[in-house]
C-alpha cells in the first residue's frame, strides 16, 4: 500500500508522489508550487511541476504595487 500523496501538475498533468506525506517538504526538494484562488465562492488549489511554474510565473505574475 502506497502511503504517500499524489500530486498532479494543473498545467501540464504530470503527475508525482511524494511518500512522507508532507506537502511543505514536497514542495520544496521536488520544486512544485502551490497557488490558491477562489472560483465561484470556492477555494481552488493548483499544483504546478518546476518547468510549468517557471513558464507561468514568467509570464503571469502580476508585478507589486506600489504603496
Amino acid at each position: 500500500m502506497d502511503s504517500g500523496i499524489s500530486y498532479s501538475c494543473s498545467q501540464c498533468g504530470r503527475t508525482e508522489t511524494d511518500g512522507d506525506g508532507s506537502v511543505t517538504l514536497f514542495a520544496q526538494k521536488n520544486g512544485w508550487a502551490l497557488t490558491r484562488r477562489f472560483e465561484e465562492g470556492k477555494l481552488q488549489l493548483d499544483w504546478f511541476c518546476p518547468s510549468c511554474w517557471t513558464r507561468r510565473s514568467s509570464t503571469t505574475l502580476p508585478t507589486a504595487r506600489k504603496p
